[in-house]
């Protein structure tokens, strides 16, 4: 929300006059709200939030996006909104690269169904995989799986065939690329 009353929203009447006072309040009207004040040239910002949903953290690190934001606009106003960045060059570096850091050591000579397959003979009941439509653990993937690969082997198709997949992401799709 803006507010750019002239004044600064103080005004005097013929023997009364009426100026705004800061009352504290414990709840949040809204959320998340950022509320800018035009004063003395500029804008002064206030960013009110429900603490039951959001951390301090959180929110801090929100008014550190929209700092980055802004002084990005400042730096270049011809700059599309779409290529503004929201993030600090650290951050955008910590979730591209750091948290993109997902490489687990697994065994080099074996697949990734027989891998696969020794999962489910350790959890059978464990949850394997989640969609709108279900879910499956991984023993019941297994069976799908390996009843699909029954099934391509009945068609006659070896081993190093290449089969196409066609399926939305679904539990469909997981069994297809295990079978």
């Amino acid at each position: 929300a803006l507010n750019n009353t002239p004044g600064g929203g103080e005004f005097s009447l013929p023997e009364l006059s009426l100026e705004p006072l800061q009352a504290p309040h414990t709840t949040a009207q809204f959320d998340l709200s950022l509320a800018l004040v035009e004063a003395d040239g500029g804008l002064i910002g206030s960013l009110e939030y429900a603490s039951d949903l959001f951390e301090r953290a959180t929110i801090e690190r929100m008014a550190g996006h929209l700092q980055v934001l802004l002084e990005a606009m400042v730096t270049d106003d011809q700059q599309a909104v779409a290529e503004l960045p929201l993030l600090s060059c650290e951050q955008r570096r910590q979730v591209l690269e750091s948290f993109n850091d997902t490489a687990a050591a697994y065994p080099a000579d074996k697949l990734l169904h027989q891998l696969f397959e020794e999962q489910a003979a350790q959890q059978p009941d464990a949850l394997a995989v989640v969609d709108d439509a279900g879910s499956l653990t991984y023993g019941e993937l297994n069976a799908r799986a390996n009843r699909l690969a029954h099934y391509l082997i009945g068609l006659g198709i070896q081993p190093d065939d290449r089969v196409a997949i066609c399926a939305q992401r679904s539990l469909e799709m997981v069994v297809g690329l295990l079978g």
